[in-house]
């Protein structure tokens, strides 16, 4: 993990996933599963996507993510350069096994037609409608496995991700085992969820 994070540092990404934080978890999952294709929702700044392609040398990923979305308009935030750099710096090093999609994973169905993955790493939209699509589109698609991060209901937030799954696909998406990052929320550290598709 120490030459991963030595390549990260190179690429200066600052995003949310960081090798010595948070490489563990997606060694430990891709150990476990050892997937050939990855679908991966939400991309930020590629620090997820970078430690799992440089953890298999094999792997291909798929990310999906809008890069502006609607948190971006409430937020008013317009500089979306660093973005750009680590989906440049992933399509430069990665080659064919990075394939970046700029759309919400609403939209992003008619594009993975035909693809096969064994493995998701979801962590885009967790409120109500984005998180429901999500577990559904791991449905759809007869994904096996899906790591779901920021497993967390805010006290006075609207629904997220571990109400939507209690109330709509407890049943079809069970828990297999819960990872806790570094970072915490509401004075707790942040789980990261590794779930089984039983449908299939």
């Amino acid at each position: 993990m120490i030459e991963i994070q030595k390549k990260y540092d190179e690429y200066n990404l600052d995003s949310c996933s960081v090798p010595t934080d948070d490489g563990w978890i997606f060694e430990m999952c891709l150990n476990y599963v050892k997937p050939k294709n990855i679908l991966e929702i939400g991309f930020y700044r590629g620090g997820s996507a970078f430690i799992m392609l440089s953890l298999d040398k094999d792997v291909k990923l798929t990310s999906v993510d809008p890069v502006k979305n609607d948190t971006s308009d409430i937020e008013g935030i317009t500089d979306f350069s660093q973005e750009e750099k680590a989906i440049d710096l992933m399509s430069r090093d990665f080659e064919d096994r990075f394939t970046f999609i700029r759309k919400k994973s609403q939209d992003v169905r008619g594009d993975l037609q035909g693809q096969n993955f064994d493995f998701m790493y979801i962590d885009g939209d967790h409120w109500e409608k984005g998180i429901r699509n999500d577990f559904q589109l791991a449905l759809d698609l007869k994904i096996k496995y899906a790591l779901v991060d920021d497993w967390v209901q805010p006290q006075y937030g609207p629904k997220s991700v571990p109400t939507i799954w209690n109330e709509e696909f407890s049943d079809k998406l069970k828990i297999k085992t819960a990872f806790y990052r570094k970072d915490m929320f509401q004075g707790s550290h942040i789980p990261m969820i590794l779930v089984e598709n039983t449908t299939i």
